[in-house]
């Protein structure tokens, strides 16, 4: 036995062994193979020396030996297991070796037929099938292993058993590994359990017997208690030279988990080239093992590729890929070892292998194996030429010419092309010589170019594999003698050269070339260009929206040249014939108005000499040509052109935008009773603040003026009537500016209607369409009551245009008011006693006062009593005496008496002109007039009386009477 690394290893537990504790027994009632754990890589250093015994065929088994490893025995593995299969899907129960009725623990010398079989242990499945096959063993295999009635050993014990003077040993009595635990390491115990007892003594001594005419042929001890590494599996052994091999097809395997456990035994089938349950039973109906019926009975449980016959607890007879590993059990430190006996010829497992052809496109995932075996991806059409040379003959044994599948590998039929569905096989008969295969491809697929290097040599390496022959390793190489890679046959080899489009799959004994095509693509381009309506520049940070069907949305933002371009749009082969179908919107702008709905463009591709390009546009599924126009509206209603256009497989699309206008603030600072009077003189100051979508400030306040409005000339338009304010840059919307409106002293002669308490506060939203809202704030610190904040509101008013974007503010301020009452006093002339009883028609500004007129009294009385005066306002009086008694003489007329409501807030008064009665024309008032009209006050409470004197006319007549009669006398 050679130098190994010993690994953890899980062991089958299943040879029916003495009873020796009540805890063996329970162990063994599982029916299962136990872990025995523990054990790492060191090396452990033993030697055995191979020792010999002979065994007899009864009724030799002709068969053909031309593919033989070895000839000294006279049955092949091969029959051994198709034996063994006879008695797949049998139960399982210990002891039972080979007994007819499942009664257990009774030996028995006789191979009933297999119908009679009803449950069969590991060993007895050994003893069973090597007695069908007429095996008898002599030697010193102890008293229990040969005897007359038993010529085969029964049980793992007593394969491995030995007679030293009166001592029987068994197979557990032997010297196992153990570990050191301190020194962490493995050496063999030779004194354990048996004094004296060494795995070396096992036959060394040649014994040779004869029965039944026949020679006896020497047993192979392959592996005489070997341990389990990661390099050294149960199937490897070293031969005489020291080379590492694999078991014989039909050795007998026993493995000793190391007491207390149990022992397992089982017959080596050999390396079927996969761990796939369905194809290993494909491979050993093939090879005349199983049957169809049989199959199910073939488990693939870890992905070994080396197969055995075996009956397993809890799951009866078996073909199975179980690797199992060894190791300590339960902290015992003792190892698991494996013996391993050849008592038949190995038979060579004749080899074979396939090619196949994927074509696959460039862009294919092709880094992982499971992307270079999706075969649903293949591309069809591609031709390829390929040449066999099996041995490297100077002739191609083959020279073939295929077309390949699409959606699924094409497998290549040597002897029939055509027929892409189905392999032939190439067989393996000399592992000496490399095979060779030549594969181009002489034509790519439509909408496909051919490769760069599209020519490669297969360069095929073979061995033997224990008994089978099988793939080795494959280089492949360029035209040129370059070589571009290779790959070693085993489970999932594989390599990817894609700057020479070839990958290589050397999985599941076959041999896929993946060719890998560049497609014809193409692309074209798409870009927006935006620019001012008015101005045609560009407009840079214009959103949109572009939805490519079906199901694909990118939002685009114009640059400082006012262009949003998207990605090139690629064309492929899948998609050249289909029509693309764009929906263009734009996001909300600022300041800009948007355009209503979006903008369909339909774009048509062709194919052309250097691949695929766009040939027409259009805003509906027909009548594609190379620009389009589309009348649009935006926010605003205005009609709005965008045009498409297709130059240099380019999409140009350029849509214009109306600019929204800065808010133009207007202010009409007027008299209340007269609108068309602006009030220039009034003193304000107005302060602008910026709030944006967020509700936060933009920057700080800034003070637009402060001032009286007639000094700010630049603003002042309408003849002088209307302040005008246009902001310098509009922020757009949600953005909204607000106004700060004081009123910091009123124009002469009016009234502040703020009282120097209040501001006036307008908002303006900068939406699409202008809104406004005004609303009076008290200063801080002031204390303005509800009726002020009233009145103040009533005075003003806001409206909007919003066709210009203006906001127009009319501000009325009433002038300040005077009180003044005009009296009239009739009296004698010379004299200030009141004459009564004459008329007077007064009028005021040519308007009757009283349409019935006044009369005096024996006192002034009040002509027009006017509460508030306007500063600056002249009323026109005219009091005309109407009649008079024949006693009263008035030279009188009327008199025209002037009421000035002067602007330090005082009244003054005059006589302006008199007209003398009998005449029709007015006079100025002088002297001439004093004594007969004259004006006083006004007083402190702003009363003017008019004074108007009249002369009395006596007639005086003499009467002559009687005095006692009193009578006339004339």
């Amino acid at each position: 036995m050679k130098k190994g690394k010993i690994v953890i290893v899980t062991i089958a537990i299943l040879i029916a062994i003495s009873m020796v504790t009540a805890l063996v027994s329970v162990l063994l009632s599982n029916n299962k193979e136990i872990s025995i754990a523990g054990l790492t890589d060191e090396i452990v250093n033993a030697s055995v020396t191979l020792g010999q015994t002979k065994i007899t065929i009864n009724s030799p088994i002709t068969f053909n030996k031309a593919n033989n490893q070895n000839k000294e025995f006279d049955v092949d593995g091969k029959a051994i297991i198709k034996e063994a299969a006879n008695l797949l899907g049998k139960n399982y129960n210990m002891g039972e070796t080979a007994q007819y009725g499942g009664k257990g623990g009774v030996y028995s010398n006789v191979a009933y037929e297999p119908s009679q079989i009803r449950e069969i242990d590991c060993s007895g499945l050994v003893a069973w099938s090597l007695k069908r096959l007429g095996y008898e063993f002599d030697g010193p295999l102890g008293n229990k292993a040969i005897s007359a009635n038993n010529k085969i050993p029964l049980d793992g014990n007593h394969f491995v058993t030995k007679a030293i003077g009166t001592n029987l040993y068994y197979f557990n009595e032997v010297g196992t590994y153990i570990k050191n635990a301190s020194q962490n390491t493995y050496s063999f115990n030779t004194t354990y359990p048996k004094n004296n007892i060494s795995a070396s003594s096992f036959y060394t001594n040649e014994i040779t017997c004869n029965k039944s005419n026949l020679e006896g042929k020497r047993i192979n001890v392959l592996k005489v208690n070997d341990p389990i590494t990661n390099d050294f599996r149960y199937y490897n052994y070293y031969d005489k030279n020291g080379n590492k091999k694999v078991l014989p097809m039909g050795t007998i395997v026993y493995s000793h988990g190391g007491t207390p456990t149990t022992d397992h035994s089982w017959i080596y089938i050999g390396d079927l080239g996969t761990s796939d349950s369905k194809k290993a039973a494909d491979k050993l109906i093939s090879m005349g093992i199983i049957n169809e019926n049989q199959k199910q009975w073939v488990e693939g449980i870890s992905q070994s590729h080396h197969w055995r016959i075996e009956s397993h607890g809890g799951a009866g007879v078996r073909i199975t890929n179980n690797d199992p590993n060894m190791g300590d059990k339960d902290g015992t430190k003792t190892t698991g070892t494996i013996w391993a006996f050849q008592v038949a010829n190995d038979e060579i497992l004749e080899g074979e292998y396939h090619l196949n052809i994927s074509k696959r496109s460039s862009k294919d995932n092709l880094d992982t194996i499971e992307g270079l075996q999706t075969y649903t991806n293949c591309i069809g059409g591609a031709e390829f030429n390929l040449k066999l040379y099996r041995n490297n003959g100077e002739n191609p044994n083959r020279d073939i010419n295929i077309t390949s599948n699409e959606g699924k590998m094409t497998r290549i039929n040597w002897d029939n092309p055509e027929v892409t569905s189905n392999n032939s096989k190439i067989k393996i008969d000399d592992v000496t010589i490399m095979d060779k295969i030549l594969v181009e491809e002489t034509k790519a697929p439509e909408n496909y170019n051919l490769p760069e290097t599209n020519k490669f040599e297969l360069r095929i390496y073979k061995k033997l594999n224990g008994s089978r022959y099988e793939l080795n390793k494959i280089e492949v190489y360029k035209e040129d003698g370059s070589k571009i890679g290779e790959a070693t046959y085993g489970y999932n080899s594989f390599f990817i050269n894609k700057q020479n489009n070839i990958a290589l799959d050397m999985s599941n004994n076959a041999i896929t070339v993946t060719i890998l095509d560049t497609a014809k693509e193409g692309m074209y381009n798409l870009e927006i260009e935006k620019i001012d309506a008015k101005t045609k520049t560009p407009i840079p940070g214009i959103e949109f929206m572009v939805k490519m069907y079906p199901n694909t949305s990118i939002k685009v933002t114009t640059n400082k040249q006012g262009l949003a371009t998207l990605e090139s749009k690629k064309i492929t082969i899948d998609d050249y014939e289909d029509i693309d179908h764009y929906l263009i919107s734009e996001n909300t702008n600022k300041k800009y108005a948007t355009l209503k709905g979006e903008l369909e463009l339909y774009v048509k591709k062709s194919e052309s000499e250097d691949g695929f390009i766009a040939t027409g546009i259009s805003n509906t599924t027909e009548s594609f040509r190379d620009s389009i126009t589309y009348n649009v509206q935006d926010t605003l209603g205005n009609n709005i052109i965008c045009t498409a256009r297709l130059e240099n497989n380019c999409i140009s699309l350029t849509m214009e935008n109306t600019p929204y206008v800065p808010p133009i603030l207007k202010l009409n600072k007027v008299d209340s009773e007269d609108n068309e009077k602006f009030l220039l003189d009034t003193d304000m100051t107005i302060i602008r603040k910026i709030i944006n979508e967020n509700e936060e400030q933009v920057g700080e306040k800034q003070q637009l003026f402060s001032g009286k409005l007639k000094d700010l000339e630049a603003n002042l338009l309408e003849n002088g009537k209307t302040f005008v304010y246009t902001e310098s840059e509009y922020y757009g919307y949600p953005e909204k500016y607000v106004y700060e409106i004081y009123e910091n002293e009123p124009a002469y002669g009016y009234l502040n209607i703020l009282k120097g308490k209040m501001y006036i506060e307008v908002t303006i939203w900068c939406t699409p369409n202008i809104n406004v809202s005004k609303r009076i704030v008290p200063i801080q610190g002031q204390n303005v009551s509800n009726d002020e904040i009233s009145d103040a509101n009533n005075s003003i008013l806001f409206t909007v245009n919003n066709e210009d974007r203006t906001i127009t503010g009319i501000i009325k301020n009433p002038q300040e008011n005077i009180p003044f009452e005009l009296d009239l006093y009739k009296h004698e002339l010379n004299s200030d006693k009141a004459v009564s009883g004459i008329n007077f028609n007064v009028s005021k500004d040519g308007k009757n006062i009283k349409e019935e007129g006044f009369t005096s009294q024996a006192s002034a009385i009040c002509l027009d009593k006017v509460d508030k005066v306007l500063k600056g306002k002249t009323y026109t009086y005219i009091i005309e005496e109407t009649n008079t008694n024949n006693n009263i003489v008035n030279k009188i007329a009327k008199t025209e008496v002037k009421v000035t409501a002067r602007e330090d807030g005082t009244i003054s008064a005059n006589i302006s002109r008199v007209m003398k009665k009998g005449q029709d024309t007015w006079q100025d008032y002088n002297n001439e007039f004093s004594n007969l009209v004259v004006l006083e006050g006004p007083d402190e409470n702003n009363k003017v009386t008019v004074k108007i004197a009249n002369s009395m006319y006596y007639e005086v007549k003499l009467i002559k009477r009687d005095y006692e009669t009193q009578l006339i006398m004339v």
